[in-house]
């Protein structure tokens, strides 16, 4: 009986481990980098075979390097295959039982307040609107002023917005965009957090305030401008 040489036994041993790999993959048995990396040896198993075949033992000096080269790459080119092949199982991590019964448990319950109409105020003691909050999702709420539009009240993505501008001009002192304020006068300072904005003039007085009462409420106080009117909305003094 002949002996097998050691290249053939690695070639023949990475061959039966890549088929086992296969089945257990397909039992879902092995999942994860685990079957990547032994498939990563069986195909280096394979690689002396592929180098020394008399293909490429026996071949002339000058052509011996491309044929390994290539007997290089039929090995990587069929092994990539089957990794391609078998990618989800590689990249799906294991789910351990304990994942799979949390997620049969009962969630904690909670409360969220179910908000049909938003507010808008002019003023502390102004002006009143409300507006569907489903028809604020799909286009903006327009407030005039003698043909003048200052402010517009939209949702997105369940956030009241209110976009402003006190002058009727392209240089608006004062403009207020998806709640990113612009301040053009020299002199004039600001102050803002979460919830609040008020902008003064260089004597400290406030020209602009808009407020969120709530998460769906807004109140705005300003000095609003247009070619034929100027209208004061109580502007609070600081105290």
């Amino acid at each position: 009986m002949g002996k097998v040489s050691l290249e053939l036994g690695l070639a023949i041993f990475g061959l039966v481990l890549t088929v086992v790999l296969l089945v257990l993959d397909k039992a879902e048995k092995l999942k994860g980098a685990s079957l990547l990396w032994v498939l990563v040896l069986a195909a280096i198993m394979t690689l002396p075979l592929a180098l020394g075949n008399p293909l490429v033992a026996e071949a002339p000096p000058q052509w011996k390097w491309w044929f390994r080269s290539l007997a290089v790459a039929c090995v990587a080119f069929i092994y990539s295959a089957i990794v391609i092949w078998i990618s989800d199982a590689i990249f799906t991590p294991n789910t351990t039982a304990k994942e799979q019964g949390a997620s049969d448990q009962f969630q904690q319950p909670t409360f969220r307040e179910l908000v049909k109409t938003v507010d808008f105020t002019l003023g502390d003691e102004g002006h009143k609107w409300s507006a569907s909050f489903e028809e604020m999702k799909h286009a903006p709420y327009p407030l005039s002023i003698m043909g003048f539009t200052p402010i517009k009240l939209y949702v997105e993505e369940r956030r009241l917005f209110a976009d402003v501008t006190i002058l009727d001009s392209p240089s608006s002192p004062i403009e207020v965009r998806h709640n990113e304020y612009v301040v053009r006068p020299t002199g004039w300072d600001k102050n803002s957090d979460s919830s609040a904005l008020e902008i003064v003039d260089a004597d400290l007085n406030p020209v602009f305030q808009m407020i969120y009462s709530s998460n769906y409420s807004i109140l705005i106080n300003g000095i609003f401008i247009t070619v034929d009117l100027c209208t004061a909305v109580e502007p609070h003094r600081p105290a």
